[in-house]
């Protein structure tokens, strides 16, 4: 309604035309403040708090949130920037601010989360994003009211059989992302819950991400089974003999839209070939592990638009079924085919915009038939070092205008430079046209376009 209406600025959408990010125009924004500051809806730290404002934002400090009778009114505070908490925070809000809704201590430095949260009854929303708790403590379980509960990127490994109490929760997201080696099956590490409370969170709507191993899949699956309004699911370190448990869950689940799998290791197979119906809605899906080949429900998800395949190592043709889904966008390859040729015939992928092969390590022909890919707006390729060149067809892709090449050899790379290249030809008409060269075991990337006299220096070393 409010991009609608021109007050918000779309900064960026996804394949799928959904708004991922926004912003406000600067005389919007400025409005926006003045409003609050006359209305008192939002209050600094740097002025006087007096607990009227509905909203209080506390920036590189903890404030003064000592005063009070226990009748402030405010609703929602939100800490920033913060370098150190007093020991007295949580018990100043719990006796000055009974009515609070939503706290944001995302990236604060909280290493330990009291038992004093749980006399926030009214709490909807709380976020320990990015922060250093390792435990929750047991008294989240009187959080009654509790609609959200964001752990990305904190140190929570387990939740607590307590959180049991939080009937209402309907967005869970627990998980870190370790960006300190290079991206692997374990890169995304989910947290363990209990079956027998996982059952009891029937309001969830997203979920993600959590473990899902052999010593409770059990009742882990049935319990799992029984959360039919969930939208969003992510599991983590799926055992083979999981699979069935897992399946039988999933096909329960009518109104999920995104799911995420994941084996153990990237050797393990993902033993997912026992779902007959899968949810029909589902439009983004991740598979990460072995597949050997596809399972024979991914026809039946006509509403996919994002698909993602990673250390799969299909080694058949069965990726063609693929081809045939009417509303797939954007198709990601990592290690997820182990053949020598990969070809896209004519009248495949017809709405695909954007088309990802990674680390495809025995590939040698890269084939796109006339009349395949028509809308493919970005193609990224790489590594693959067996390739030895960019397909011929690529001059008949009208659509595309990024072509991003990782890795790839540089005697690949010096076949389209447009002073020598012999393949230059295929790619001229591509706007952007960018190579990726990792150093330091993945830890450092540099990019350069095409014609970047650093890229000509790189292939032409002295």
């Amino acid at each position: 309604m409010l991009i609608n209406r021109n007050l918000n600025q779309v900064e960026w959408r996804d394949f799928t035309r959904r708004v991922r990010t926004c912003r406000v125009h600067d005389l919007i924004h400025e409005l926006l403040l003045s409003k609050l500051e006359e209305l008192n809806l939002i209050q600094s730290s740097q002025v006087s708090c007096n607990g009227t404002a509905r909203y209080l934002w506390i920036d590189n400090g903890a404030g003064d949130l000592s005063r009070g009778n226990g009748n402030f009114e405010t609703h929602a505070i939100i800490f920033s920037s913060l370098r150190v908490l007093p020991k007295s925070l949580f018990e100043n809000l719990s006796l000055n601010f009974k009515l609070l809704r939503e706290l944001d201590l995302e990236g604060a430095p909280l290493e330990c989360l009291p038992e004093e949260i749980g006399n926030l009854l009214h709490l909807r929303y709380l976020s320990l994003r990015n922060s250093k708790i390792k435990i929750l403590p047991k008294s989240i379980g009187k959080l009654h009211n509790l609609l959200t509960l964001d752990l990305k990127g904190s140190l929570v490994r387990e939740l607590p059989d307590e959180i049991k109490g939080l009937c209402n929760l309907q967005y869970l997201v627990a998980y870190t992302i370790d960006l300190d080696s290079r991206y692997n099956i374990n890169t995304y590490q989910g947290v363990r819950i209990n079956g027998s409370v996982v059952g009891s969170l029937e309001s969830l709507e997203k979920l993600h991400y959590v473990i899902f191993q052999h010593q409770n899949s059990g009742g882990f699956g049935s319990a799992l089974g029984r959360l039919k309004r969930l939208t969003k699911l992510g599991i983590t370190k799926l055992e083979p003999d999981c699979g069935k448990a897992l399946c039988d869950a999933i096909e329960k689940m009518h109104n999920l839209h995104s799911l995420r799998i994941s084996a153990v290791e990237e050797g393990e197979v993902l033993q997912l070939q026992s779902m007959s119906s899968p949810p029909l809605l589902l439009e983004r899906l991740r598979l990460h592990g072995r597949l050997g080949k596809l399972p024979d429900w991914l026809p039946k998800l006509k509403n996919l638009v994002k698909i993602g395949l990673e250390w799969s190592k299909i080694s058949d043709d069965s990726l063609k079924i693929l081809g045939g889904l009417p509303k797939l966008q954007e198709f990601r390859f990592h290690e997820a085919y182990d053949g020598v040729e990969l070809r896209y015939e004519q009248g495949q992928f017809l709405k695909l915009k954007m088309l990802q092969l990674a680390c495809l390590y025995r590939l040698k022909k890269l084939v796109i038939e006339n009349g395949a890919l028509p809308c493919l707006e970005i193609l990224k390729l790489g590594p693959c070092p067996q390739l030895p060149e960019v397909p011929d067809n690529l001059p008949n892709l009208g659509c595309l205008k990024v072509l991003e090449l990782v890795d790839m050899p540089k005697e690949f790379a010096r076949k389209i430079l447009p002073s020598e290249g012999s393949d230059y030809w295929k790619v001229k008409q591509i706007a952007d046209v960018r190579f990726h060269y990792y150093y330091g075991q993945g830890s450092h990337v540099e990019t350069y376009k095409l014609g970047d006299s650093r890229l000509h220096q790189l292939l032409h070393p002295s």
